[in-house]
């Protein structure tokens, strides 16, 4: 079992397998959840060394994934934080506890390289995808902005689709300024699904 607790929780077995997942998507495709995910992404992109540690919460400099997030915001002693405690660990990253599970499962027990330091970087790898694949950008505060400006002109500056590739903004006829606006603002906001 891992720090996760999901092999052999009873809350699991109780809830039921598809009960409990659909548990899951909703914490993370919450607002909490989202923001949590976007806060992810930014910092594992900001690590210098993409490399991510497994059943520990930050150990000697490196981290699991959300021990990154709690070095990127500062916390201190984070070293001290109890990894097993996942009530603490929502409450310290404002998320419900099934989200942490679900992120700790993930970082831990999805990265399967024999040799440790290939699977500390695979580890890496394998977080950044599944973030990236869970994060809804029209979520994003940028994109309510964009949309408002877009309306004030009277006039669509893009439009989104979702496909393989993630999300792809297309520009659609505008004055020159809002879409030279609308075009930096899209350009932002894709480099940071990347």
């Amino acid at each position: 079992m891992g720090r996760h607790g999901y092999l052999d929780d009873e809350e699991c077995e109780q809830l039921g397998h598809d009960r409990y997942r659909k548990q899951v998507a909703f914490a993370m495709y919450g607002e909490r959840g989202q923001a949590l995910l976007r806060e992810l992404r930014d910092a594992l992109d900001a690590m210098t060394d993409k490399r991510l540690i497994k059943n520990e919460f930050v150990r000697g400099g490196q981290a699991c994934a959300m021990g990154v997030v709690a070095l990127s915001r500062g916390i201190p002693d984070a070293e001290k934080i109890d990894r097993d405690d996942h009530d603490y660990l929502a409450k310290l990253f404002d998320v419900a506890p099934i989200m942490v599970r679900e992120i700790q499962y993930k970082n831990d027990d999805c990265a399967w390289s024999i040799d440790p330091a290939s699977a500390m970087v695979e580890r890496w790898e394998l977080m950044r995808e599944w973030v990236g694949e869970n994060i809804d950008e029209l979520q994003d505060p940028l994109v309510p902005a964009l949309r408002e400006i877009a309306a004030m002109k009277g006039q669509t500056i893009f439009s989104s689709t979702r496909g393989f590739d993630g999300d792809r903004m297309y520009m659609e006829g505008a004055s020159a300024a809002f879409e030279r606006a609308a075009s930096v603002a899209a350009e932002a906001l894709l480099d940071r699904t990347k």
